[in-house]
């Protein structure tokens, strides 16, 4: 019941998170666990489905409450990231590393790349800093299947607690707009459809048609004697 009960906040949690502002600097440094305090597994929930997968974390520390991630498929070729850290009080930075793995033809995981984003207090209008969410797009990757790993790391007083998840791995497509489904019709075969082929078009024109519309004038012989 507890589980259940997390779960559902952190889902909440998520929700209301998609109609607020993300404030988030991508920064070039690597995220140093030394010295932090490594949060370990309390309760997990796994949600995987045809174009998304996602990893709901709860850990207990001082002040580190909640994280997700999730990879998820647009079908336009990118890899759709949201990505979230909550404190159960307010903190002086949040750090989100993360990592991009592709799989390989040898069925083994290969990082492709890595990101890192910093979230302040003075990047939100209150000043506060206790939720740090990120949903955005990546772009310039092959299609494949992919995973994403994170790293979690808020920052209070001097010290540092982190937690660390892991999605399932998932497809990366590019079916928009148009799908090479044989029952869907491409943009070619779209536009064929609507012109006539010329054993439909009409040969002549009704006879109503060809009549000019100019009346015709009288004859001298037919005009009506004086």
């Amino acid at each position: 019941m507890r589980c259940l009960i997390k779960s559902t906040c952190l889902g909440l949690i998520i929700a209301l998170l998609y109609i607020i502002p993300a404030f988030a600097d991508e920064i070039s440094d690597t995220i140093n666990t030394t010295d932090c305090i490594k949060l370990v597994n309390h309760d997990n929930e796994e949600i995987v489905d045809g174009e998304k997968a996602r990893i709901n974390g709860s850990a207990r520390g001082q002040w580190f409450s909640d994280a997700a991630l999730e990879i998820s498929d647009p079908q336009n070729g990118n890899i759709g990231v949201l990505m979230l850290t909550s404190c159960s009080e307010p903190v002086d930075e949040i750090l989100m590393g993360l990592y991009i793995d592709k799989l390989g033809n040898d069925e083994h995981w290969n990082q492709v790349d890595y990101k890192v984003f910093q979230f302040l207090p003075e990047d939100f209008s209150d000043g506060v800093l206790s939720i740090a969410v990120l949903d955005i797009e990546l772009t310039g990757f092959e299609l494949g299947v992919y995973r994403l790993r994170g790293l979690h790391l808020a920052v209070k007083d001097g010290k540092s607690e982190f937690y660390s998840t892991e999605t399932s791995g998932l497809e990366i497509t590019k079916r928009f707009p148009f799908s090479a489904d044989e029952d869907e019709a491409t943009p070619a075969e779209a536009s064929d459809s609507q012109v006539p082929d010329e054993d439909e078009l009409p040969t002549e024109a009704p006879e109503a048609e060809k009549e000019s519309s100019t009346p015709s004038l009288a004859t001298p012989s037919e005009l009506p004697e004086q």
